[in-house]
């Protein structure tokens, strides 16, 4: 309830700050951008809608887009280095696959080998912790 001297907005505001419980936390979200990712099958090249949780990176065919289009488990990758024609790319090592991603540019690349590896080592320690209890 609001009291007189409070608007209604600033009510809103307050509740809103108010930790849900009994409902699971969404997983962070650390990074999120178009990058190009090298085809598969076709080894063409396509740009997808990446998004970088603790445990995932999951694509999606467009930012509005809600049915997945693949999911890198972290708890199971590597990261390391392409050689590719194109510039800035990253290569992430899943399921005797490796993922060929290109940035725009040397800083989105730098930005994202070090959020990546970040979450690499995040997930990996949490599947240790899971696998001592």
């Amino acid at each position: 309830t609001t009291s007189p001297t409070e608007t209604r907005a600033t009510a809103t505001k307050r509740r809103r700050r108010r930790p849900v419980r009994g409902r699971p936390r969404a997983r962070r979200c650390s990074r999120r951008a178009f990058l190009r990712k090298k085809g598969g099958l076709r080894h063409n090249w396509l740009e997808r809608w990446f998004v970088l949780t603790t445990s995932s990176l999951s694509y999606f065919k467009s930012r509005s887009d809600t049915s997945l289009k693949g999911r890198i488990d972290l708890k199971e990758a590597t990261l390391g280095q392409v050689k590719e024609k194109g510039e800035h790319c990253i290569g992430v090592h899943y399921q005797q696959r490796t993922y060929v991603l290109q940035c725009k540019d040397n800083i989105g690349k730098s930005k994202w080998l070090e959020a990546i590896g970040a979450a690499i080592d995040e997930a990996k320690r949490k599947k240790a912790r899971e696998s001592n209890r």
